[in-house]
């Protein structure tokens, strides 16, 4: 994680699981900015009450969809998307795959999606009060 704020790169890596790190630093950054665009263009809706209805339902909608396919198939497909030029595929016994196997990404991804229907149940809630 010290990589992603810092910039320091781990000198156990190689350089294909180097160039592999830059390229989801970079998707992290790219990440941030779409969250922080989305999040000011929210601030100037007028329509609080159906943004939070229909955001909802495409969080639950994705989440569903989700849900339903196995995990192996959206990871893959995640990567394949993101990463086109394929350099995320690694040996079982790289060093990588060491430090962040399949199952980490699993709990990474089901932790997402329990804070954003947190936060999307609690924001839908205050903004139904508002009125």
């Amino acid at each position: 994680m010290k990589y992603f704020i810092r910039g320091e790169m781990p000198e156990v890596f190689n350089a294909e699981e180097q160039s592999h790190l830059q390229d989801v630093k970079q998707l992290i950054r790219y990440g941030f900015i779409a969250l922080l665009t989305t999040l000011l263009i929210l601030l100037y809706c007028n329509e609080w009450k159906k943004t939070a209805k229909w955001g909802t339902a495409a969080l639950f909608a994705i989440l569903a969809a989700s849900a339903v396919i196995p995990f192996d198939s959206l990871f893959t497909k995640f990567h394949q998307i993101f990463f086109p030029q394929g350099n995320w595929i690694f040996a079982p016994d790289s060093t990588l795959i060491t430090f962040y196997p399949q199952n980490f990404f699993l709990t990474y991804a089901l932790s997402i999606a329990v804070y954003s229907v947190f936060l999307a149940l609690l924001f839908l809630h205050f903004v139904s009060r508002r009125g």
